[in-house]
């Protein structure tokens, strides 16, 4: 070997002399964190951009401003992150920012995202008027937002969740807010999924907040054939309509277990209920969606 060379391939980064396979290898471990990413849109560009989170503005590929090589090596990592979360702008709701970010990508990078989160503005909200909760499931079925349904249909190992803000703390009373968060979404999940996935006391039950609940929302005549079955399909007065597994939705934007420890105590006690095992079949459920 020449001392020109020894010298050359000195100077050349040790992540250059491996090969490009496990160079991708180390760029996929590197940059697809299991952090959810947020991709923002700003009212002045059209195309989003990903960020590591909505509160640091830092560009989630910091590797692409190191050098040519490695901005062009890495150029579309960003597109196959595990976890995805779109908020909303000013000027467009979250659910029209994902489909621009679709457009950017291929086949195998939309196939590598395994879950999308979808912050709907408030004004996409289901309605506490007319038949609440209508205009969420044309969505499930594919009558609105189709885009998203078929997105869901084609790749079944992703699972995207729509977040409405829906309830806010804020807005209600202490006392109110733990048992509202609770049966709007447990109501959701048994007409949907066909069970509550929590587990409600004797009391909780026969006390009739489920019920009425479910009678307030309109979810009374609305039912789940057969939800053991592969294909779920959902009946309601205008006919029976597929809903797939993978598209799911909650009507809060954020799990805040503080606040629900905090106002939810009494609650808690006076029905003898482990506020642990709560806590933790509330979040599950907020993670799956209804």
């Amino acid at each position: 070997m020449s001392y020109a060379t020894s010298v050359t391939s000195a100077s050349v980064p040790i992540l250059f002399r491996l090969p490009r396979e496990l160079r991708d290898l180390v760029y996929d471990f590197t940059l697809k964190s299991e952090s959810p990413t947020i991709d923002v849109a700003s009212d002045a560009s059209p195309n989003a951009q990903l960020y590591r989170s909505s509160s640091l503005p830092l560009h989630a590929n910091q590797l692409q401003f190191v050098c040519r090589q490695l901005c062009a090596e890495t150029s579309s990592i960003a597109s196959g992150w595990r976890e995805l979360t779109f908020g909303s702008t000013s000027s467009k709701p979250a659910i029209e920012i994902f489909y621009g970010f679709l457009q950017r990508c291929s086949f195998l990078q939309a196939d590598a995202i395994r879950r999308i989160i979808i912050l709907q503005p408030k004004d996409e909200s289901p309605s506490r008027t007319g038949t609440p909760y209508r205009s969420w499931f044309r969505v499930v079925y594919g009558a609105s937002h189709a885009r998203l349904y078929d997105f869901c249909r084609a790749y079944i190992f992703s699972h995207v969740v729509v977040r409405y803000d829906f309830l806010n703390p804020l807005g209600l009373e202490d006392n109110q807010y733990m048992p509202i968060w609770l049966f709007e979404h447990a109501c959701l999940r048994m007409t949907l999924r066909g069970a509550y996935h929590i587990s409600f006391s004797d009391v909780e039950i026969y006390h009739g907040d489920l019920c009425r609940m479910t009678s307030e929302r309109g979810l009374a005549n609305m039912h789940l054939n057969n939800p053991l079955s592969e294909r779920h399909m959902l009946t309601m007065e205008d006919g029976s309509w597929e809903i797939l597994r993978n598209l799911r939705m909650t009507v809060s934007r954020t799990f805040d277990e503080k606040v629900l420890r905090n106002v939810s105590a009494e609650y808690y006690l006076g029905r003898g209920i482990d506020i642990d095992k709560r806590i933790e079949e509330m979040r599950n459920l907020f993670e799956e969606g209804c």
